[in-house]
Order: structure tokens, then C-alpha cells, then sequence
């Protein structure tokens, strides 16, 4: 039983992160709809507006 208690809480708080990660449509862009998916993920979800490929895949490799 306790096992599917804790299997329970890690998908709620994960679902609780993926909700989180939302669209943001009021942010500043100085060119909207010029950017690609990652400078506008970048910039949406995580206030930077300049980024290099790696530092980017650093912020989003949850695996080590």
C-alpha cells in the first residue's frame, strides 16, 4: 500500500510541474513569432534571453 501511496505523490508532483510549464502569451518578445521553440521556451519559462545550445541542454538534462 505504501508503495502505491509513493508512486501516487511522484505523478502528482510531477503533473504539478508539467502544469506549471505553461504558455505565457503576456511575456515581451521583440520579435514574436521570430524565435525558435527554444529561445521562446527560454525566454517564456525561464526569463533568459540569451543562451547557447549547450547551456540550454545543461538547464534541461534531468538524466545527468
Amino acid at each position: 500500500m505504501s508503495k502505491l501511496v509513493t508512486i501516487l505523490v511522484a505523478l502528482t508532483a510531477l503533473c504539478c510541474f508539467a502544469v506549471g510549464h505553461g504558455y505565457h502569451p503576456d511575456m515581451p518578445s521583440d520579435s514574436p513569432g521570430k524565435e525558435d521553440w527554444a529561445t521562446r521556451h527560454m525566454i517564456e519559462e525561464h526569463h533568459i534571453s540569451f543562451f547557447d545550445a549547450r547551456s540550454f541542454f545543461h538547464l534541461h538534462d534531468y538524466d545527468n
